[in-house]
Formats: structure tokens, C-alpha cells, sequence
């Protein structure tokens, strides 16, 4: 060994093999059984998470203490691809269970940003309502739900079966709000707004009524609920050097 030289042990060597060896077998293993698009990249992404996070995460034992050794690996994220994080309106958020229906622009960074916010004001994170169209299988239901996530239906065919799901969903969201007291996030319609345009869609008040329609005027329900209005932007700058600096404002109702 010439003289300056440095010298690894070989477990390393064996070690960085070992972990590529289990990333390329389970990216094999993915393909294999057909897994596609969000279920594909997710189950991907679980299991090099799986390893390279492993320390941190190994003595986890609830969904809060996930998300609070999630927190700094957001907040990295956010000082190294963005130009920051600013929000507004903190000063409207309550300690009650609260229904934060906001516009949409992003499928997991709009709510993941709301997590963020309340977490940093102390506040318990959000259940997060998702379209089953972003959804490929019963498994990754299952993995959505782990982290405070629940399905919402999208094609329904039959007023009657319509009906029944929706109601379902409504009776979900009013138990989480007065018997779990969790909060929920919900975008403001369907899809994204491509245009810019944010307007509510006044079936989301529609559904959530559903569930009181037979005890309660409408008049009289929505006095028992608190909603929180959610409107957050994003504004990318794209460079020749394909970087790209993102400033990502929120404003709380």
C-alpha cells in the first residue's frame, strides 16, 4: 500500500453492495408483480426509505412519533429546494377539530405542507383526504391510510351507490371531527385547478352535510362546524441549468 494512501475496511465495500443489491431486488420485485404508477413509485420509495431512514424511525411506535422524526427531513428538504416557506394566518387556526378545505395545486405536497405548518405550531397534523383515482390497487389504500390518509371514491356510477358512498364518507369525516377530534384536509374540488381559478365546488359542503341531513337544518349544522379555508401558491423559477427555485406561500383562512 503506497504511503498516503487511505484505506476502507471491507465491510463498507460489502455493505454499499448488500444495499444496492436489496434496492435493485426490490425495484425487480415491483415490476414483477405489475405495480404501476403511484403504488410503483411508493412502494419504491417504502423500502429504500425503509433502509436509508432506518435509525431514525426504528423506535417509532405511533403515527404522531412518525411524523416528528419525519419534521426535519421536511424542513431539509424545504431549505434545499425551495427559496422558503412563508404562511399567514396562524392566528385563525383552533384547538377544535376542524374540516381545512383548500385549493389544489400539487397531490402530496399541498397537504404535507399543511402538516408542516401545524406541526410547527404545535398543533395535531391533519387527516388527508385522496382521490382513489391516484390509487392503483388495495394495497396502497392501505399504505395511504398508515399516515392519516383516506380514500375518497371518484367513479361511482348510480345515483344510489353514489348516495351510499358519499354518505359513508361524510359519516367518516363527522366522526373524526367530534368522536376522534382529528382534523380533516379536503381540497376545494375536484382535480386540480390548471387555470389558476380556485372556486369551491359546492358539493364538498353537500357531502359533509349528508351525514346531519335528518336531524339538523343546514342553517343550524354548519354553526357545528369549523371550517378553515386553505389557499397556497407555489412559484417556480426555471433557470437554463434545469434548476429550479421554488417559493411556496400558505394562507390560513
Amino acid at each position: 500500500m503506497a504511503e498516503g494512501t487511505q484505506q476502507h475496511p471491507l465491510k463498507i465495500y460489502f455493505y454499499v453492495w448488500t444495499l444496492l443489491f436489496v434496492f435493485s431486488a426490490f425495484s425487480y420485485w415491483v415490476d414483477w408483480y405489475g405495480f404501476q404508477g403511484f403504488t410503483r413509485w411508493g412502494l419504491i420509495l417504502l423500502f429504500m426509505l425503509f433502509f436509508k431512514f432506518k435509525d431514525s424511525f426504528e423506535n417509532v411506535n405511533s403515527i404522531k412519533e412518525f411524523q416528528s422524526s419525519l419534521a426535519p427531513y421536511v424542513k431539509t428538504m424545504i431549505k434545499k429546494t425551495t427559496d422558503g416557506f412563508t404562511f399567514s394566518g396562524e392566528e385563525n387556526l383552533s384547538s377544535s377539530a376542524s374540516v381545512y378545505i383548500g385549493n389544489h395545486r400539487d397531490i402530496a405536497l399541498d397537504a404535507a405542507f399543511l402538516n408542516f405548518l401545524l406541526f410547527q405550531q404545535k398543533k395535531d397534523t391533519v387527516r388527508i383526504a385522496i382521490g382513489d383515482n391516484l390509487l392503483d390497487s388495495g394495497f396502497a389504500e392501505i399504505l395511504m391510510r398508515l399516515n392519516k390518509s383516506f380514500v375518497v371514491h371518484r367513479e361511482i356510477h348510480g345515483i344510489k351507490e353514489t348516495l351510499k358512498k358519499l354518505t359513508k364518507l361524510s359519516q367518516y369525516i363527522e366522526h373524526s371531527l367530534f368522536n376522534d377530534h382529528e382534523s380533516i384536509w379536503i381540497a376545494q374540488r375536484e382535480g386540480r385547478a390548471n387555470d389558476g381559478n380556485d372556486f369551491s365546488d359546492p358539493a364538498i359542503l353537500k357531502m359533509l352535510y349528508l351525514s346531519k341531513r335528518k336531524e339538523l337544518a343546514f342553517s343550524d349544522w354548519i354553526k357545528t362546524i369549523n371550517i378553515i379555508p386553505v389557499s397556497i401558491s407555489y412559484d417556480c423559477l426555471l433557470y437554463t441549468s434545469d434548476a429550479a427555485d421554488e417559493g411556496l406561500g400558505v394562507d390560513l383562512g
